[in-house]
C-alpha cells in the first residue's frame, strides 16, 4: 500500500506533467513568434514571456526533483537573461539552440522506456554545451533531436489517473460561470414570488366565493318569502318575483363561474408550487456543483509568506523564521483571494510591533531567532480556523492607552476607568497604531482594522490572545464556502433597503416610553446593556417629508454591529428576512456613501444594499462626535488653514513637494536647507515640516531633533522624505522624533497626502 508520501509525489508528478505541456507550447509558440518579430517593443515583450515560462518551468521541475530539467531551463533562462539586458541579439542560430532545448525537455519528460531515457539524457548533454556557448555568443549547431522512443501501443504523453475523464478549465471560466449561475437563482426567487402571489389570489377568490355564496342563499330565502306571499294571494307583490328571479339566476352564474376560476387557480398555484420546487432544487443543486468547482487548497494562500517574512526580516534587521501546519482544507477560491491581504497584514504587524530584534531578544534570554507559526485546521463542516502566533514581546496595553490619550478618542475619564484587558478589543479600530513613527510598512493603523472588516464580511471573526514577552495569536474564523447573500427588508420613509444579515444582532418592537436620554443622545435598554439609537433616515441622509407624523406609541428597531461598535437603528416598517441576489453596482455607483450593492427581489424590484460598518461609522462621528478618524474631510478651506514648510535642498523634488501639497489645497512655504527651515519654523507659525535627509548645512535628522528640543516647536509633526532607504538611517529618524518616514524609491504622492491628513 502507497504511503502517504508517495502518494503526494504522485500527485505531484501529475501535476507537473500537465503544467509542462502548457508550458512547452508556450515556449514553442513564443519562440516562432521570436524569430519573426523585429526589435521593439513587441520582441522585448516576447523575451519577457519566455524568460518566464523558462524561470517557472525550471520551479516546477526543481519540486519534484527533476534536476535535468532544471539544468537546461536555467541555461536557457540565463541565455534570455542576456537578451534582455540587449547583451545578445536573437539570431536565428540562437533561436535553433533554443527550439532544440524545448525538444530535449519534452524527451526528458515524456521519457517512456530506459532506452528513451538514456537516449534523452545524451542529448540533454550536447545541448547543454551549445546553450552555455551561445551565452558567451559561440552558436554551435545541434543536431535534431529524434522524438522519444515509445512504448508500444503506449500514446507520447502519459495519461493522468481519470484519463479523458480530467481536463483543465481557467479559473476566468469558472468565475463567468458562477456569475451566470447565481443569475439563474433569479429564476428560483421569481418562481417562488410568482407561487406566493398565486396563493394569495386563490385565498382571495375563495374568500370572495364564499362571500357570493351567503349572498345567494339570502337571496333564495327572499324568493321562497316572495313564493309564499304569493300564494297566500298578497297584493303588490307579485311584481317582484320575476325580477327576484333574475337576480337569483345572475347570482347562481356568477358562484358558478367563480367556482370554476378557483379551481383552475387552485390547480394553477398547485403546479405552481411543483415548478417553484422542482426549479429551486435544480438551480440550487447547480450552483453547489459549480461552487465545489471552485474550491482550492487552502495552502495555495500561503504561496509568497515565506518571501515576505524573510524580506521584511532582513529591512528591518531581525532574524525571523515562518513555520506551516496547514491542514488538507478545500475552501472557496473567492474567500482565498480575500483573505491574502489580511494574511499579509497580519504578518507585518508580527514584525513590524511583535517581534523584537536580536539584541533585544537575548537580552530578554531569548533565541535571537524569533518565529511566525500560522496554523489551518478544519474548525467544524462549514469552517476554517487559521492561527497567526508569534513569540515577541506581546501587546503593550500601556503604548495603546497613551496612544488614546494623544489622539483624544476616548475621554480620558473613561479611559481610566478601562481595565488593559477591556482595551485591547480597541487595536482592531481604523487609525489606532502603537508606532511612533509612519513608514511604508507600518504606522497608519489600518492593517488590524482592514483585517477585522474583511473577516466580517466574509462572515466569520477574528479574536487573539497576547502576553507580554510571551507573544501574541490572532485567530481567524471563516466560512469554507461563501454563503448565500440573506438580508433583511425594511422599509423607511416609504423607501425599501436591504440590512445585512450577518450584521444584524437582533429585530424588536419597543414602546417609546422604553426611549431614554443618556449624555444627549437617545438610547435603549436591552437586557442591561444601554445601546445609542439613531433613526435610519437621518443616517442614510433621506430626511422624513415634513407632513408625516408617526402617531404610534412603537418603533421598530433593527440592532447592527460590527468591529466592537453596536448602535440600534429606526426604521418604519421590518419586512423579513430573504435569500437574495447580489447586484453589484457600477463604476458610478462605486462611492455612493454606505451602499455596497442592490439586490433583486422576487417581483424582480431592485433595492439597495446598506453597508452596515459604513452606517455605523456614519452614525458614530456624525451623530456622537467620536474622534476615531482623523483624516481631513476634503474641504479645501479647512486644508488652507494649515500651513507647511518643505525643506528640500533639490529644485526638483523641492517643487514637486510643494505642487503636490498645493493642489491638496494646503499652504505650503520652502526652505533650501535645514538651517533656513529651522529659522522659518523659529519666526513662522506652521502645522508640519516635511524635510529631506541629506542637505547642506544641517540635515534632516538635526533638523528634526532641534525641533523636538525647542518647547515652541515640540509639537509640529516632521515626515522625512528621503532616498535613505536602509534600517539604520529608519532608525536614526526615529531616534530623533520624526513621525513619519517615506523612501522616495518608488514614491507614492496619495501615501503623503494620506499621512499628512493624519498628522495635522
Amino acid at each position: 500500500m502507497a504511503t502517504k508520501q508517495e502518494m503526494l509525489l504522485k500527485e505531484l508528478v501529475e501535476a507537473f506533467n500537465i503544467e509542462s505541456a502548457e508550458r512547452i507550447q508556450r515556449l514553442t509558440d513564443g519562440l516562432m513568434q521570436l524569430e519573426k518579430v523585429d526589435a521593439g517593443i513587441n520582441r522585448d515583450s516576447i523575451v519577457e514571456a519566455l524568460f518566464r515560462e523558462y524561470h517557472s518551468l525550471k520551479g516546477a521541475a526543481r519540486s519534484i526533483d527533476r534536476t535535468d530539467v532544471e539544468r537546461i531551463c536555467h541555461s536557457a533562462e540565463s541565455i534570455f537573461g542576456l537578451l534582455k539586458r540587449k547583451e545578445l541579439n536573437p539570431v536565428p542560430e540562437l533561436i535553433e539552440i533554443l527550439f532544440g532545448s524545448v525538444d530535449c525537455i519534452k524527451n526528458l519528460i515524456h521519457a517512456a522506456t530506459a532506452e528513451a531515457a538514456i537516449q534523452a539524457k545524451s542529448s540533454s548533454a550536447i545541448l547543454l554545451e551549445a546553450l552555455n556557448k551561445a551565452a558567451t555568443g559561440i552558436f554551435t549547431p545541434v543536431a535534431p533531436i529524434p522524438a522519444p522512443i515509445k512504448e508500444d501501443n503506449k500514446k507520447e504523453l502519459p495519461e493522468l489517473s481519470g484519463g479523458n475523464n480530467t481536463i483543465r478549465v481557467s479559473l476566468a471560466t469558472l468565475d463567468n460561470l458562477m456569475n451566470q449561475v447565481e443569475e439563474l437563482r433569479a429564476i428560483k426567487l421569481m418562481a417562488h414570488q410568482q407561487n406566493l402571489e398565486l396563493i394569495n389570489l386563490c385565498r382571495d377568490i375563495s374568500f370572495y366565493q364564499k362571500e357570493v355564496q351567503k349572498h345567494q342563499k339570502f337571496v333564495r330565502y327572499v324568493r321562497r318569502s316572495q313564493k309564499q306571499k304569493v300564494s297566500e294571494n298578497k297584493a303588490g307583490l307579485t311584481n317582484f318575483t320575476p325580477i327576484t328571479e333574475k337576480i337569483v339566476q345572475s347570482n347562481e352564474n356568477n358562484f358558478t363561474f367563480i367556482k370554476s376560476i378557483n379551481n383552475r387557480i387552485s390547480n394553477l398555484s398547485r403546479f405552481s408550487e411543483h415548478y417553484a420546487q422542482t426549479v429551486g432544487m435544480q438551480v440550487d443543486s447547480l450552483f453547489w456543483g459549480v461552487k465545489k468547482l471552485l474550491m482550492l487548497p487552502f495552502s495555495s494562500a500561503m504561496d509568497g509568506l515565506p518571501k515576505i517574512v524573510r524580506d521584511l526580516s532582513n529591512d528591518q534587521g531581525k532574524q525571523i523564521d515562518i513555520e506551516f501546519d496547514v491542514d488538507e482544507i478545500d475552501v472557496d477560491k473567492r474567500i482565498l483571494d480575500e483573505i491574502k491581504a489580511p494574511l499579509i497584514h497580519l504578518i507585518r504587524n508580527c514584525i513590524d510591533h511583535g517581534i523584537e530584534t536580536p539584541t533585544v531578544r537575548i537580552n530578554k534570554g531569548k533565541s535571537p531567532n524569533a518565529s511566525i507559526k500560522i496554523s489551518v485546521s478544519q474548525k467544524s463542516g462549514q469552517y476554517v480556523e487559521i492561527k497567526l502566533a508569534d513569540n515577541g514581546s506581546g501587546i503593550d496595553a500601556n503604548k495603546l492607552r497613551e496612544t488614546f490619550k494623544k489622539n483624544k478618542i476616548i475621554p480620558d475619564e473613561k479611559l481610566d476607568k478601562l481595565s488593559d484587558i477591556e482595551l485591547l478589543p480597541f487595536i482592531f479600530l481604523s487609525g489606532i497604531s502603537t508606532k511612533t513613527m509612519i513608514t511604508d510598512i507600518s504606522g497608519r493603523g489600518l492593517g488590524l482594522a482592514i483585517v477585522r472588516e474583511t473577516a466580517e464580511k466574509l462572515g466569520g471573526n477574528i479574536t487573539f490572545e497576547t502576553k507580554k514577552d510571551i507573544g501574541t495569536t490572532f485567530t481567524l474564523t471563516l466560512p469554507i464556502r461563501l454563503a448565500a447573500f440573506r438580508g433583511v427588508l425594511v422599509s423607511t420613509n416609504k423607501q425599501l433597503y436591504i440590512l445585512p444579515s450577518a450584521n444584524i444582532e437582533r429585530v424588536l418592537l419597543i414602546k417609546i416610553d422604553n426611549i431614554t436620554t443618556m449624555e444627549n443622545r437617545e438610547v435603549i435598554n436591552v437586557n442591561g446593556e444601554m445601546i445609542s439609537l439613531v433613526n435610519l433616515c437621518d443616517v442614510i441622509s433621506s430626511p422624513r417629508s415634513k407632513h408625516f407624523v408617526d402617531v404610534s406609541d412603537k418603533r421598530n428597531i433593527v440592532i447592527l454591529h460590527s468591529s466592537g461598535v453596536k448602535i440600534a437603528f429606526i426604521v418604519d416598517e421590518i419586512i423579513g428576512e430573504q435569500e437574495l441576489l447580489v447586484k453589484n453596482l457600477g463604476r458610478q455607483l462605486l462611492q455612493v456613501k454606505d451602499v455596497i450593492g442592490a439586490a433583486a427581489l422576487g417581483d424582480g424590484k431592485l433595492v439597495l444594499i446598506l453597508d452596515a460598518l459604513g452606517l455605523l461609522n456614519t452614525a458614530v462621528h456624525t451623530k456622537y462626535n467620536v474622534g476615531i478618524n482623523k483624516y481631513i474631510d476634503g474641504n479645501e478651506s479647512l486644508a488652507k488653514k494649515r500651513k507647511i514648510l518643505v525643506a528640500e535642498d533639490s529644485l526638483t523634488s523641492r517643487l514637486l513637494l510643494k505642487n503636490i501639497l498645493e493642489s491638496a489645497g494646503y499652504d505650503v512655504k520652502t526652505a533650501m536647507n535645514g538651517a533656513d527651515a529651522f529659522e522659518q519654523l523659529v519666526y513662522g507659525d506652521f502645522n508640519l515640516l516635511v524635510s529631506d535627509v541629506d542637505m547642506p548645512r544641517m540635515n534632516g535628522f538635526i533638523l528634526t531633533e532641534k525641533v523636538r528640543s525647542d518647547k515652541r516647536l515640540t509639537g509640529i509633526p516632521v515626515v522625512l522624505v528621503t532616498s535613505l532607504e536602509s534600517r539604520e538611517d529608519r532608525e536614526r529618524g526615529i531616534d530623533a522624533g520624526a513621525n513619519a518616514y517615506l523612501v522616495k524609491k518608488g514614491f507614492d504622492q496619495d501615501n503623503l497626502l494620506e499621512i499628512v491628513s493624519r498628522l495635522i
